[in-house]
């Protein structure tokens, strides 16, 4: 099943992580500067005086579209960019609930090998879903069954593990926090947990496979 996503719109007025300058940002960026450079300046004003709570609220949807989208691009670069400004964003807010919907993503099934668990193909590489305000927002729950662990298929730098122990959890254990410190900690052992079940289940495969790599070699002989 296949589903759209909008890369540029005239939505997010109030967000600060709005630029109309598309120098270095990759495709989607010169997408949204020249959405940004045709808004009316008034309009950007008058959106900016909102209250914090919606300005934060606004800013949020912003990089979860902007993550959506960039997944949806096939820009890993820009992927990468967008998801760690998110993270940075939700750690400095102690954001618990989305901190822990994104880490559980990235984290997968801690049972997870490529056989045992089905990869539904060309899904979006983070759990997004549509609200009903028309902003991409994380699906809750557990990982679902056909996790991928590559953030964008195909693309080795978007390896979602890597991101979570190099790019996420430095960044919780950086805010000093004692939350972000706990989640932190917590995510790390899951991590560690995970790792080691398919570094074995990886060893037990090249041990299956040696004996029938011998009998192909007896019979060549």
């Amino acid at each position: 099943m296949q589903t759209w996503v909008r890369v540029a719109s005239d939505e997010f007025l109030a967000s600060r992580f709005n630029t109309s300058f598309a120098a270095a940002q990759g495709d989607l960026g010169s997408l949204q500067a020249e959405m940004a450079a045709a808004r009316r300046p008034n309009d950007v004003l008058a959106a900016a005086m909102a209250p914090k709570d919606v300005l934060r609220r606004e800013a949020v949807a912003h990089l979860e579209c902007n993550v959506a989208s960039a997944a949806a691009m096939r820009s890993v670069d820009e992927w990468r960019r967008w998801l760690t400004t998110y993270v940075k964003l939700l750690a400095a807010d102690e954001d618990m609930p989305r901190l822990i919907e994104l880490m559980e993503d990235l984290l997968g099934p801690l049972r997870w090998t490529p056989d045992s668990h089905s990869t539904a193909p060309g899904a979006l590489p983070t759990s997004f879903s549509t609200s009903t305000q028309g902003s991409m927002v994380f699906n809750t729950g557990a990982p679902p069954p056909w996790w991928q662990p590559l953030g964008i298929p195909s693309a080795p730098s978007s390896d979602k593990r890597k991101f979570l122990r190099h790019v996420v959890l430095p960044e919780l254990v950086r805010t000093r926090t004692a939350a972000n410190q706990a989640l932190a900690q917590e995510f790390l052992e899951k991590l560690r947990e995970a790792e080691e079940h398919l570094r074995e289940h990886q060893q037990r495969q090249q041990l299956q496979a040696r004996p029938r790599k011998q009998q192909r070699c007896r019979r060549m002989s």
